[in-house]
This record gives C-alpha cells, structure tokens and sequence, in this order.
C-alpha cells in the first residue's frame, strides 16, 4: 500500500519539478507541451486506476472485516474533480497567444497539497487495520488481483520508485510472484513508465527535446 503510494508521490514530485524548470527557463515550446500532456495523461491513467483498485477491488474486501472510512472515498471525489481541472488546463495549454505554465503549476502544488494528507490518512487509519484483520497471506489475493488489473504505466511507476533489483528480488518473492513474470509482464510495464513519463519529464527537466528510436524514446 505505502509503496504503491509512494510511486504516486514521486510522480508529483517530478511533475511539480519539471513545470518549473520550464516556468525558470521563461519560454513554453511546442515541444514541452507535448511532453507535458505525455507525463501527465500517463499520470492521470495511474491515479485512477488506482482509486478504481481501493474503491473496487481494497474496499468491498476490507469491508467484511472492519468498518471502512467512509472519508476516504468522499476524498477520491474530490480528488477527481481537481484532475478534472488539471487536465482541462493542459488540454488546452498553448491555445492562447502568451500561454505559459504558471498557472498549471500552481495548480499541480495545490493538487499535491491535496494529495499528500489523502495518502497518509489511508496509511495511518486503513494499513493498521489490514495488518490486524488480513494475514500476509490472505491480503495478498487481493494485491494480486491488483496487479493482475494494474494499467502497464501504473505496473511501471511501482517498480521505478521501487527499484527493479528490490522489485524483482524482494517484492516478487514476497508475493509468490513468479520470476517468469518479470519477463513476461512487468519488464514490459517498467519499459512502458520510463518512455510514457520519465522520458518526457527529464526532458523538461533538462530542457532538451526527447527523440524518438526504435525502441524508445531517449533524451538527446
């Protein structure tokens, strides 16, 4: 649970990072919008899949066994609503003559405000309780089942803030995860996040526009 929050946090962190690379270099091109839709509809596929896995997968589950906050999911509508206006705003970033980013940075910093307690809330009332009414073993059925449902770019942003070597070493075992399915699923979804999200964030990072080859998309 932290770990598939702290993926999340990591993403803002590296969002927020590279809208202000570009809001201190003064200029907003082409090039850097594309990026920024990239990372962040590669964002915004995560954060719902993964309200959709609590609400509908964690939820019903925990909920035969203890009393389940109902704050938590009355956050994820808020929540939305404030994806929502994110992703209005980089829909339509660059219409306007004089477009720049500070507005959409301003807004991803409030979204993190947002975030950030909405997470550690989760940590701090729900994970005691699963470690109190769930064995390691029975609540990994359900951790499977996420994974098994996980969008590649969700997959993917797990195991880069996790570390592949602790991914593959630690958390697989610890889940009776084959290792057959490093190779047949999840080096994919690893792939998938580093071009869909890292790709284009360093590039906004660095100021340098990344180019597509053959088998993925690379900083120049």
């Amino acid at each position: 649970w932290v770990r598939a929050h702290n993926s999340l946090r990591a993403e803002m962190v590296q969002m927020i990072e590279a809208l202000e690379a570009i809001h201190s270099r003064g200029t907003l091109e082409a090039w850097e919008i594309d990026c920024i839709r990239q990372f962040w509809n590669t964002h915004y596929i995560h954060i719902h899949s993964h309200h959709s896995n609590e609400d509908e997968i964690s939820a019903p589950e925990l909920r035969k066994r203890f009393l389940y906050p109902d704050k938590v999911e009355a956050d994820h509508a808020t929540l939305v609503a404030k994806l929502d206006t994110l992703t209005g705003m980089v829909k339509t970033l660059g219409e306007k003559e004089g477009d720049f980013v500070t507005d959409l940075l301003n807004e991803m910093k409030d979204y993190q405000k947002m975030m950030i307690p909405h997470l550690k809330q989760e940590e701090d009332e729900i994970l005691p309780l699963v470690q109190a009414y769930f064995s390691q073993k029975e609540f990994a059925v359900v951790v499977q089942k996420i994974l098994s449902d996980s969008p590649k770019v969700e997959m993917g942003s797990f195991i880069n803030c996790m570390g592949e070597d602790d991914f593959r070493n630690k958390f697989m075992k610890q889940e009776g995860i084959p290792c057959i399915a490093w190779f047949a699923h999840f080096k994919g979804c690893h792939a998938a996040f580093q071009k869909e999200f890292v790709t284009p964030v360093e590039g906004l990072k660095k100021g340098v526009k990344p180019q597509e080859n053959k088998s993925s998309c690379t900083i120049a």
